[in-house]
C-alpha cells in the first residue's frame, strides 16, 4: 500500500518524517548574567591611596598630620610663643592577592551556543568587584565609628503601613541630617550616605496615617530613574553587599546607614588591576582560566564616619 504524501512529510522524527530536520531547541541572543552586586563602593566612596609598583612590598602607608592646636589667645608685647607639637603618622593599607579560577572543557565550549569563555571571565570580574565592595563595607561595620546615632524605632522588614512606615522614615531622615551636621561641626566634609536598601525603602513611601508625606523631607532628592539621588547634598548609595545580621538589618545594633567623609573614611590601594590568563591543557583538552588582582583596603579616620543603627 502506497503511503500518502502527508504521511511521507509529517512532523515525526521517524522514518521519512521531516521532524528529523527540526531543531528541538533555539537559543536567543539574550544571556541572563549571574546576579551579583558590585561597583557600589570601590572606586566611589573610598579614596584610592595609590597604585603600588612592583618591588615596594605590599603595604601602602597613607600619611597624615595633626591639625595645629596652639592657643588662639593674643600675646602681649615682649611675650614669647609657646611651642606646640605637630603629630605625624600614617595609616597602613595592606595589599593582598585575590583571584578566581575555572577550567573549561574545550569540547564542551565548542558544542555550546555562545562564547562560554567570555561569560566565565565576565562573571569572574563581577565577583572580584563584589568582593572589593564587601571588604569596604566590612571595614565600616567593623570600625568604631566616631559617632553612633540610634533610631527611635527599630527597623522592620514588614512595616505596618498605617503606623510605623512613615514615622520611621521621618526618623531615619532626621538621623542622616544629624549625622551630616555632626561631621560638619567637627570640620569634616560629609559627602556620602551609604544606606541599606531595606532601610532606604522607608524614604520611598509616600505617606501613612502617621502623617509624614514625602514633601516634609526638603533635602531629599530623587533622580530621573526613580532612585534616591541625594540627601542634604550628599550622594546616596544603596549598598547591598552586607552579610550575616546586616543582610537583613532588623536586630538591635544592626547598621542601617553610614554618613562619611569619603576623602578620609576609607582607602583602597591597587598593586595590580584584574589580569586574566588562559592556559591550554592539551592532555585534557581543556583551557584553564585564571584572574589575579592585588588590592588592599582599610578604614582610615574613624572620626570621619557616623553610624546609624537600630536601637
Amino acid at each position: 500500500m502506497t503511503r500518502t504524501f502527508y504521511e511521507l512529510t509529517d512532523c515525526t522524527d521517524g522514518s521519512g518524517g521531516a521532524g528529523a530536520w527540526m531543531p528541538s531547541e533555539y537559543y536567543v541572543d539574550l544571556i541572563l548574567e549571574g546576579i551579583q552586586t558590585y561597583g557600589q563602593l570601590s572606586g566611589k566612596a573610598a579614596v584610592v591611596g595609590t597604585d603600588l609598583a612592583a618591588g615596594n612590598g605590599n603595604v601602602v602607608n597613607i600619611r597624615y598630620v595633626s591639625p595645629r592646636e596652639h592657643a588662639c589667645a593674643n600675646t602681649s608685647c615682649g611675650e614669647c610663643l609657646s611651642s606646640t607639637s605637630t603629630t605625624f603618622g600614617d595609616y597602613p593599607v595592606t595589599v593582598y592577592q585575590q583571584g578566581d579560577y575555572d577550567k573549561i572543557a574545550d569540547f564542551a565550549d565548542w558544542q555550546a551556543k555562545g562564547d562560554v569563555m567570555a561569560q566565565v571571565a565576565n562573571e569572574m570580574g563581577k565577583r572580584l568587584a563584589h568582593c572589593r565592595d564587601l571588604g569596604l563595607w566590612q571595614d565600616l561595620t567593623g570600625a568604631t565609628a566616631g559617632t553612633v546615632l540610634t533610631t527611635s524605632g527599630s527597623y522592620s522588614t514588614t512595616p505596618a503601613m498605617d503606623t510605623s512606615c512613615c514615622t520611621f522614615s521621618f526618623d531615619i531622615y532626621n538621623n542622616i541630617i544629624d549625622a551630616r551636621q555632626t561631621l560638619m561641626g567637627t570640620g569634616y566634609n560629609p559627602d556620602y550616605v551609604l544606606i541599606h536598601p531595606y532601610a532606604a525603602a522607608y524614604l520611598y513611601y509616600k505617606e501613612g496615617a502617621a502623617g509624614y508625606p514625602v514633601d516634609n523631607y526638603p533635602l531629599l532628592k530623587y533622580g530621573a530613574d526613580g532612585y534616591i539621588k541625594t540627601i542634604a547634598g550628599m550622594k546616596v548609595i544603596e549598598v547591598m553587599v552586607a552579610v550575616g545580621d546586616d543582610s537583613e538589618p532588623t536586630a538591635g545594633g544592626d547598621e542601617l546607614a553610614f554618613v562619611i567623609d569619603s576623602s578620609r573614611a576609607l582607602a583602597e590601594a591597587w598593586g595590580q588591576r584584574p589580569k586574566f590568563n588562559e592556559w591550554y591543557d592539551g592532555q585534557c583538552n581543556a583551557t584553564e582560566l585564571t584572574v589575579w588582582s592585588y588590592w588592599g583596603h582599610s578604614v582610615l579616620d574613624t572620626s570621619a564616619i557616623v553610624e546609624i543603627q537600630n536601637p
